[in-house]
């Protein structure tokens, strides 16, 4: 690859090219211009093959010099060089640690001197300061005392009276607070007696289970009067096919007994009734007219039961031949009748004075715990606006005392200061307006933060009330659909 590039080159430089003598015309050469042109291209060909040898002799100079074993090799050159290049960087390596180590070792001694010349000239400084302040400060309390002795004792008189503020306004916050207690515990009181309502609305369910317990009692007795009446009529067939020739005296029975049944069962569909309304309608209202209903069934059996008696009597003395039998049955009948009606009579007493206790228990009790809930109401919204009535009067005039007595004594102090101590102690004063001004805008921040908690506490107690409160009406209201859903029922 080297020997034709240098070949290339040697080509391109015009060595070997052969100069070409001007153009003749073919008729005018000659043996003797071919022999010389021969000639010629032989020299021109022994030329060429000379420098090849001289190209071939540089080239192989050339690449003994390139790779070569010697040490004057380009590649010797490069071995050396890469070792002494490797030489170099050690010993610049061993030089960079020795120089690391010892700027470590310089770093700590300096690091060590700036410490000593630091405190040494913090201690210096700092007595000579301290002692310049102190110089001052007794020039300073020595002036003050003798020129402005007056208006700082009226500074002290006006900060004594701050002093005082502050004690009664700690004062006012601890009523406050304790005020703030009272009302939680009112609350709390609130709470133990909607828990009171809950518990005494409970006994409601109870009451409506005992009445249904009685109307199941009072139909039970309906059906055995039923059954009663059915045994009577089966008495009346039987009767009525023993004895057919006294067809008249058993339909003049029947008629009554139909009257009396007619009458029992209008009795009791008007007893049903009045039993079906009095689930309805008022506890007192009810038992009042089940009480006439009961009376005017009573008077209803009792006239049908003369009825039949009458009846059974006369019975008795057509029908001699089947009087023991008859008898018998007229009997037995009578007392089954009498016995469901003095039953039915009973358990109607007893129901209605079940339920005019009952009722008239539920209505005291509602109208305790209403009047109860009603009475804490108000003695509680009292309380409290009593409460805020007060701590925002007293708010108000503890701000505004502070506020005028704060802005007399800033203008005590203010109006005592000549046109000398606003000259010479002008630093001072503008320090001390700072002072006051910071005083005041902390004071300001302080009110600001007790009013926004105060409003916040009287909020959420506002809240808490008016929760409570939706509450117990929810309730009261649950309370009163219970119990008018329980009378419809």
């Amino acid at each position: 690859m080297l020997l034709s590039i240098a070949f290339k080159v040697v080509v391109s430089t015009g060595v070997l090219t052969p100069k070409v003598a001007p153009t003749e015309d073919e008729d005018q050469l000659s043996s003797t211009d071919f022999y010389a042109l021969m000639k010629q291209q032989s020299e021109g060909i022994a030329v060429m093959q000379q420098s090849i040898e001289q190209q071939t002799q540089t080239m192989a100079q050339m690449a003994k010099a390139i790779g070569g074993d010697g040490e004057s090799s380009l590649m010797g050159q490069f071995k050396l060089l890469r070792t002494d290049l490797n030489d170099n960087h050690k010993e610049l390596s061993r030089t960079v640690k020795d120089q690391q180590a010892e700027f470590g070792a310089f770093q700590e001694r300096l690091w060590d001197q700036l410490q000593n010349f630091a405190e040494m000239l913090s201690k210096s400084a700092t007595e000579t300061v301290i002692n310049a302040l102190k110089d001052v400060i007794k020039d300073f309390n020595r002036n003050l005392t003798e020129q402005f002795g007056e208006n700082f004792k009226q500074l002290n008189a006006a900060v004594e009276r701050l002093v005082d503020w502050q004690e009664n306004y700690r004062l006012q916050l601890e009523q406050m607070g304790a005020q703030y207690s009272q009302g939680v515990q009112a609350i709390t009181a609130t709470e133990q007696s909607v828990s009171h309502i809950s518990e005494k609305a409970g006994v409601i369910p109870e009451v409506m289970a005992l009445l249904q317990s009685v109307m199941e009692v009072n139909q039970h007795q309906i059906g055995e009067l039923d059954r009663h009446l059915t045994a009577f009529s089966d008495v009346r067939d039987r009767a009525v096919e023993a004895v057919p020739e006294i067809r008249k005296q058993i339909d003049a029975t029947l008629a009554g007994a139909q009257a009396v049944s007619r009458e029992i069962n209008e009795g009791m569909g008007e007893v049903a009734k009045q039993v079906e309304k009095v689930l309805s309608d008022s506890a007192v209202e009810s038992a009042r007219q089940i009480t006439g209903s009961a009376n005017e069934l009573r008077s209803a059996i009792v006239t049908g039961s003369e009825e039949f008696v009458s009846n059974s009597h006369a019975v008795n003395s057509s029908l001699q031949s089947t009087s023991d039998v008859l008898k018998t049955h007229a009997d037995e009948s009578r007392q089954m009748l009498r016995d469901a009606l003095d039953e039915t009579n009973s358990v109607l007493r007893t129901m209605v004075t079940d339920m005019k206790e009952e009722s008239g228990a539920v209505t005291r009790k509602l109208g305790e715990v209403g009047e109860s809930v009603m009475r804490e109401t108000d003695a509680i919204q009292q309380n409290f606006s009593r409460h805020l009535e007060r701590m925002q009067e007293q708010l108000r005039e503890s701000i505004e005392s502070s506020v005028k007595e704060q802005r007399e004594s800033t203008q005590k102090v203010l109006s005592g200061l000549s046109q000398h101590a606003e000259k010479a102690l002008g630093d001072t004063g503008e320090s001390l307006k700072k002072q006051i001004e910071n005083l005041d805008r902390a004071l300001e921040h302080e009110l600001t933060k007790v009013m926004n908690h105060m409003g916040q506490s009287l909020a959420t107690i506002s809240g808490k009330f008016t929760t409570d409160y939706k509450g117990l009406v929810n309730e009261m209201d649950r309370i009163v659909r219970y119990q008018r859903s329980g009378n419809s029922v």
